[in-house]
């Protein structure tokens, strides 16, 4: 008997039952990409459209069908340390905002940073698409997304990652 092996984004149903059915989809990959960034980005863009770059996953051909979650994550998203200065975090498709993941706002006139992690559930349309992390810093003058190596006394990296929803 031949095994066929599924692409990925394909979903396995079986007549054997259940089980057969759950061991052939864990062999599925889950996750479609991954990058990372290990070295900080100081933010000085103001506007949505013209946001800093954090972090790009490769280009993915989707089916139009198959739901994804895009997570990023930044160990400390530091916005100025000025009352009222914001930080936002925006997801891009294809080099264009599709909405803000996350904002912060500095409470106090002193140092404020806090890790971030944001994700979005979608169907993205069939073809190819590129993905990205970016921010902005719309007051109170220039934030940063911290990243590093990881290690004793480092910053852990920034990253995108897209999965296949379950």
């Amino acid at each position: 008997m031949a095994i066929v092996v599924p692409t990925p984004n394909t979903t396995i149903t079986s007549a054997w039952g259940k089980s057969v059915a759950d061991a052939i989809n864990g062999a599925i990959p889950r996750e479609l990409a991954y990058a990372q960034v290990t070295a900080s980005k100081t933010v000085t863009a103001t506007a949505e459209n013209v946001a800093d770059l954090v972090v790009a996953a490769p280009a993915l051909t989707f089916d139009g069908t198959i739901a994804v979650n895009i997570e990023v994550f930044t160990p400390a998203a530091v916005p100025a340390p000025a009352v009222g200065a914001a930080l936002h975090l925006w997801l891009y498709q294809d080099g264009v905002s599709i909405g803000r993941l996350a904002a912060l706002t500095n409470p106090a006139a002193a140092s404020f940073a806090c890790p971030v992690t944001a994700s979005r559930r979608l169907v993205p349309t069939a073809g190819s698409h590129t993905f990205s992390f970016a921010a902005t810093a719309p007051a109170g003058g220039n934030g940063n997304i911290a990243a590093g190596t990881g290690g004793a006394g480092q910053y852990m990296p920034a990253y995108i990652r897209i999965t296949r929803a379950a």
